[in-house]
């Protein structure tokens, strides 16, 4: 039953306990302390857990806070449980519906009174901030749960490789089985910290083992000086159908896009990936052009002077079809930020302003791309003015 040395003597026998009773056996390579095999077995098992298998999920960021935040999630990390009040992201345009400003300005509010970040309250507006197209305070928020990798495990997914709003994150913050046809809309990298508004940097970020079906798939973001590109590669399985689309640097537009480089006939659509087993890996390119600033971005935790004595106005056509949603908006920057802020039909607001002796800033929302990019800079000047990052 029991191994032999010569001599005849047992390793181990019964009752017997070398490292205790016999000093020779403190250093026997066959000798095993019978009381402590439940716990060398019960740490083992903790260890295969933990430990990424073949085909697990892998994550690759820049250096910097982010990375750090996804550095904290093993293979058995049970992602946090996204709470009830946040479905409104799973809805199309989540930000054309009153109930997400509301939800923004409830989490920024409770994430103010805080002394140090909360793990929920930036994990929500790190989504918010995705669902709305702002990706580098996505990821700024994404970075301050460090401490918190069920929080990191529930929310990257949606980040990279971009899962849709209606996934769940499963163990390891891997965003689970996603059907053929799925769309995934990643972010660009994280910057670099020190990074300033405007700034491109070479980056890259990359998800492997991405399950679409029964197939494998990685998918790699480069964001370079002229142009994103994605690619999209096969790594396992069958074949596999999916949908990219290309993310847009804050400040550039994307101009043209490239499909596995032919040229698209149109713009800011998801693109169509097929990839079968043993094919290289599909290409998709946008080339950008840096927009105009719309809003000027002033430091951290500190008011323009203008807005904190005379408030905002935002100024739209007579009869906007989305007035309500504007004065909802407004609504809940003014609760934020303590100035009286306004929604005026163009034309009435000037006379009324110039009786009064008004003198804040007006901001004139004309419909479409336009005004997404203002209320996008509008929210995400808000968040570094009330938590203090820098914007």
């Amino acid at each position: 039953m029991y191994p032999k040395r010569a001599g005849g003597s047992s390793v181990n026998p019964p009752g017997a306990d070398p490292f205790l009773d016999s000093p020779a056996g403190a250093n026997d390579p066959l000798t095993v302390p019978t009381q402590l095999v439940p716990a060398r077995i019960g740490a083992l098992a903790a260890l295969f857990a933990a430990a990424p298998g073949p085909d697990a999920l892998t994550v690759t960021l820049p250096d910097g806070p982010a990375a750090k935040a996804w550095a904290g999630v093993d293979a058995a990390t049970v992602p946090a449980e996204l709470p009830a009040g946040w479905r409104v992201l799973e809805a199309d345009d989540p930000w054309s519906r009153p109930e997400t400003w509301k939800l923004w300005a409830d989490l920024v509010a409770a994430e103010r009174e805080g002394e140090a970040p909360r793990a929920e309250q930036r994990a929500g507006l790190a989504l918010l901030a995705r669902a709305h197209g702002r990706a580098q305070d996505a990821w700024g928020h994404f970075g301050t749960l460090t401490a918190a990798p069920e929080w990191a495990a529930a929310v990257l997914p949606y980040l990279l490789p971009g899962a849709p709003a209606s996934a769940r994150a499963t163990r390891g913050g891997d965003p689970g089985v996603l059907p053929p046809g799925v769309v995934l809309a990643p972010l660009v990298p994280p910057s670099h910290p020190g990074a300033q508004p405007g700034d491109v940097e070479v980056l890259d970020a990359e998800v492997r083992g991405v399950r679409i079906g029964e197939a494998r798939v990685a998918l790699r973001v480069r964001l370079e000086t002229g142009g994103v590109q994605v690619d999209v590669e096969h790594l396992g399985g069958g074949p596999a159908r999916l949908f990219v689309l290309l993310p847009e640097p804050e400040g550039f537009e994307i101009r043209v896009e490239y499909n596995d480089w032919m040229v698209q006939d149109t713009l800011r659509q998801p693109l169509e990936v097929r990839l079968e087993p043993d094919a290289p890996p599909v290409s998709l390119w946008g080339r950008f052009l840096e927009r105009p600033p719309l809003l000027p971005r002033g430091p951290a935790g500190r008011l323009p002077a203008q807005l904190a004595l005379g408030g905002l106005a935002l100024e739209v056509a007579a009869e906007d079809p989305d007035r309500a949603l504007l004065d909802a908006a407004a609504a809940q920057l003014e609760r934020l930020l303590g100035i009286a802020v306004r929604v005026h039909a163009a034309g009435e607001s000037a006379s009324e302003d110039a009786d009064a002796g008004w003198s804040g800033t007006r901001v004139r929302l004309s419909a479409g791309a336009e005004r997404a990019a203002l209320l996008r800079g509008i929210a995400s000047a808000a968040e570094a003015y009330l938590l203090g990052r820098e914007g």
